[in-house]
């Protein structure tokens, strides 16, 4: 077992939550060949592993989570994702409000605040990471942070907006249906995670963009199919046919196949769904509202997206 030193300093309430996954990275293609940093280096994709399969992990499936010391017994495995093999080279945590309160332990995800030159910190991201004053810890890279909080369940929040905080720097906040890569190195002092539902709250009000009003009214679809399958049935026979990976990756919101374009994976998701929905819209857009895609946009699509 490979056992980072600074995993002690994981706070004691995410360990004891069964939702953690590993993660193995992987290189982002965009228009058939590799992505590039500024810097010339490969641009890479952190994708969740399943310890115990040793496949690809979704987000929004709790099936394929486990244990925190389980996840790090599989540091170093070889695992196999989207065709792609590579080793586990941490652990990850997945967001999973209560079921009962909608409440849970929620993180914020500033990318880019750190001149990896000079150790500068990004004047606005390192006000909101004062503002929050819970535990929060250096990513992979060492360029961003995350910080995790206890709070409420906002599924009507956009999750990522990019330039708001100047710069390359970006910011995502989420509360379900995701993952951060978990280091403990910390950043600055080290705290315990607190309850800070007001603060990111100012905060996404703060730094959010805008919503935009919506001209033109979608009209309801008539529901001409016959339901054959449940929606876990859909799932499950999606999971296991020739597009299992890419079904299971999109599902899990990873946007890597697809230049990070969220329309083009919207679109490839709605595909696959359309055949083992055999077109019945109603459970398509039950079941996409379950996935990882899900986003405000995904509303503003409805009647746009065309099933090819």
């Amino acid at each position: 077992m490979i056992l980072t030193e600074e995993y002690k300093n994981i706070p004691v309430e995410m360990k004891q939550l069964p939702q953690w996954v590993g993660f193995m990275r992987t290189p982002v293609i965009k228009d058939g060949k590799a992505d590039m940093n500024e810097d010339g280096t490969p641009r890479m994709s952190k994708i969740p592993v399943d310890v115990h399969t040793l496949s690809g992990a979704s987000s929004t499936h709790a099936s394929q989570w486990d244990k925190f010391d389980i996840a790090v017994n599989s540091i170093g495995k070889t695992a196999t994702v989207k065709g792609k093999s590579g080793n586990i080279e941490g652990v990850g945590f997945v967001f999973r409000p209560h079921k009962d309160t909608g409440t849970g332990i929620c993180g914020i995800d500033l990318d880019h605040i750190i001149d990896p030159n000079t150790g500068e910190v990004n004047t606005a991201a390192f006000e909101i990471i004062q503002a929050m004053d819970s535990y929060t810890e250096l990513s992979p890279s060492g360029t961003g942070v995350h910080i995790y909080y206890y709070g409420s369940l906002h599924s009507e929040w956009e999750k990522k907006f990019n330039g708001c905080l100047g710069g390359a720097a970006s910011m995502e906040m989420y509360q379900e249906k995701r993952y951060f890569t978990v280091t403990g190195n910390v950043f600055g002092e080290l705290k315990p995670i607190a309850e800070r539902e007001q603060q990111a709250a100012e905060i996404y009000k703060k730094y959010a963009p805008k919503p935009q009003e919506k001209t033109v009214t979608n009209k309801p679809v008539e529901d001409t199919y016959t339901t054959v399958l449940s929606d876990d049935k859909v799932i499950e026979k999606a999971s296991k046919s020739k597009q299992g990976v890419k079904f299971m990756a999109l599902l899990g919101g990873d946007l890597s196949d697809y230049g990070n374009d969220q329309s083009r994976a919207d679109q490839a998701l709605c595909n696959i769904l359309a055949f083992w929905c055999s077109g019945d819209t109603k459970q398509i857009d039950r079941i996409f509202r379950n996935s990882g895609l899900m986003s405000e946009k995904w509303d503003e699509k409805r009647g746009t997206i065309a099933i090819q």
